[in-house]
């Protein structure tokens, strides 16, 4: 997995001239390598391959938000807000909606499975956005203000989706009163406010190492 992190960063010039992106690549490899090509990889082999699938996406989705984040300036950022607002709230509240009434219209789920599925397809891949708003292509035909709200909400789009998601397992694993209780504690106020509090107060802490961008090019 370093090697392919290190080829991919070598050959980050090149791949960038073809037509399949860095996320791309790398799936292409682990298919290649994995179970149902070379058999290299494994998880199976290794324990339990469902929690080694989950906390190696949770380090992935960290890494990927995080550079998400590195790419923002601090100045721009109060001109992004209502933007990003509104892709937040009714752009992906709208997709989820939508989503789950197309689950349930065509697989036939019942109304918790389908807004699940839907909570899941629903959000914008940070590592895929990326790939869209980096590099010289996008430099030369996306304005920056256009690159910076598509990254913030990208990066944004994934704590608030960690709603949508919990709600409908928690209304599938036990009773409605608790699901909500459960729901509003654990997922909004800590999962979400928690960690967006948390996340604020150490960004904080060292403001000098956010260099400033001037908002005229931007």
């Amino acid at each position: 997995m370093g090697g392919v992190a290190v080829c991919i960063a070598l050959l980050s010039a090149l791949i960038k001239r073809s037509p399949v992106s860095e996320p791309a690549l790398a799936v292409l490899v682990g298919l290649a390598v994995g179970p149902y090509g070379l058999s290299w990889l494994d998880l199976a082999r290794w324990g339990d391959s469902f929690s080694i699938l989950e906390q190696a996406a949770r380090l992935t989705l960290a890494i990927g938000l995080m550079g998400v984040a590195l790419r923002l300036q601090r100045a721009p950022l109060k001109a992004m807000l209502k933007p990003v607002m509104l892709l937040l709230i009714f752009v992906m509240l709208g997709m989820w909606l939508v989503s789950s009434l197309l689950a349930g219209w065509l697989l036939g789920l019942s109304l918790w499975a389908a807004l699940l599925l839907s909570a899941v397809v629903t959000p914008t891949d940070p590592v895929v956005a990326s790939s869209i708003v980096t590099g010289k292509f996008a430099k030369q035909h996306l304005p920056l203000r256009l690159r910076d709200t598509l990254s913030a909400e990208s990066g944004a789009n994934d704590g608030l989706a960690y709603a949508f998601v919990m709600l409908p397992i928690l209304m599938l694993s036990h009773s409605p009163d608790q699901a909500w209780l459960r729901w509003l504690i654990e997922s909004v106020l800590i999962g979400i406010g928690g960690a967006a509090l948390m996340g604020a107060i150490v960004g904080l802490q060292q403001p000098s190492c956010w260099p400033l961008q001037s908002t005229r090019s931007w």
